[in-house]
């Protein structure tokens, strides 16, 4: 893990400057136009790889952001009172998104692991009962289907359905 996260970063940053160079010097645009561009690729770095990758390259979008397309280009001077404001927000959404994206990441993956976790333990439990179907077949329609010991599925109704060889049901006053 931290033998990737400079290579992480390096490329990360090197798509800061690759948007960069296309809006300043390929498709020249205006400084709304590129902050967007820079957003999506900080969602994509923090979505990608996570938090440290994408705070960086959001570090660098502000900075190059300042010098290339807020007035005076080329200084890290800021003339306008007005652009204090629009680069702290810049700043501030970048970082704020890249975080949010990083936290859903996470959040997916720890899901993801939640549910490995409950289909080995439903497989643990069906292979002791004597079944030996995979669980996503067994659970398919969320419910069990097993001749062998005839359980009952679940009813619309308040009464539960035999099984299908049967075909009768039992209704509330049968259960008294």
């Amino acid at each position: 893990m931290l033998r990737r996260c400079p290579v992480r970063v390096l490329v990360a940053l090197s798509g800061v400057v690759l948007v960069t160079y296309v809006g300043y010097r390929l498709v020249p645009v205006n400084a709304t136009t590129i902050g967007f561009a820079y957003l999506l690729l900080i969602l994509i770095v923090a979505s990608t790889w996570g938090f440290l990758e994408a705070a960086l390259a959001s570090v660098l979008a502000t900075l190059v952001f300042n010098f290339f397309f807020l007035p005076p280009a080329g200084t890290f001077t800021i003339a306008d009172p007005q652009n204090w404001v629009a680069l702290s927000s810049f700043l501030a959404t970048f970082l704020i998104a890249s975080r949010l994206s990083a936290k859903a990441k996470t959040r997916a993956s720890e899901a993801v692991e939640r549910q490995r976790d409950l289909e080995q333990t439903a497989q643990h439990y069906l292979s002791t009962v004597g079944l030996s179907c995979p669980v996503p077949a067994q659970f398919a329609d969320g419910q069990i289907h097993n001749q062998r010991f005839r359980i009952p599925k679940a009813s619309p109704g308040f009464g539960l359905e035999r099984s299908s060889e049967e075909n009768t049901s039992l209704t509330l006053a049968d259960r008294r």
